[in-house]
């Protein structure tokens, strides 16, 4: 069973592999991550539910509720 650090270097590496062939990187559905990748990314504050589906990169260390890096991603969503 991997670790936690296991877990999260491999979700990291998802989304980085998904970053580099999208369109938009910092905005994605769903399915552009596997649920588990996904369900590690917002437990550790990389990844915000924008709406039910829809999801925004960003860093760990934002407060909650901090909108920079919501306005420069809001055309792509």
């Amino acid at each position: 069973m991997p670790t936690v650090h296991e877990r999260l270097a491999r979700a990291l590496q998802a989304l980085k592999a998904r970053q580099n062939t999208a369109k938009h990187p910092f905005v994605l559905p769903s399915e552009a991550l596997k649920r588990a990748d996904r369900e590690v990314l917002m437990r550790t504050g990389y990844l915000t539910e924008i709406i039910r589906g829809w999801y925004l990169v960003g860093r760990p260390d934002t407060q909650a509720g901090q909108s920079s890096a919501w306005y420069p991603n809001f055309w792509a969503f």
